[in-house]
């Protein structure tokens, strides 16, 4: 019986930025990556306008990585920023109904008419 390679999902830094996405960070920023034989091969972050506001999020997998393991790597962001004091995230989100499912499993709102960006209100209050 083969088995399959281990995934580890960690912080990730400038580097790992720059190998999943091919160019550099934004200059406020954080995230989770996922990495499997030394490959990043999912990426989770969230970043920030250079006044610190509007953090928005995105969530991007170049392999198939468990959900299970991606969808505790989402919470455990979304809990951070919580406790730092965020109120709100945002996200945009692919029209397919897999990644809507991901996103609402996430708690996240559809956008408000005319928006475009999911939002999950981190205090619970929607505006």
């Amino acid at each position: 019986m083969t088995s399959k390679p281990a995934t580890t999902v960690r912080l990730a830094g400038d580097a790992e930025y720059t190998a999943f996405f091919g160019k550099p960070p934004p200059p406020i920023w954080t995230g989770m990556c996922a990495i499997r034989e030394g490959r990043v091969v999912a990426f989770g972050a969230v970043a920030w306008d250079l006044e610190g506001y509007l953090p928005r999020g995105c969530f991007d997998a170049k392999e198939k990585v468990s959900p299970f393991v991606m969808h505790k790597a989402a919470l455990k962001m979304i809990d951070a920023l919580r406790q730092a004091g965020e109120e709100v995230l945002y996200v945009g989100c692919e029209d397919r109904p897999e990644a809507i499912k991901w996103v609402k499993r996430l708690g996240f709102e559809p956008p408000l008419p005319g928006g475009t960006a999911w939002s999950l209100m981190l205090n619970g209050v929607r505006e």
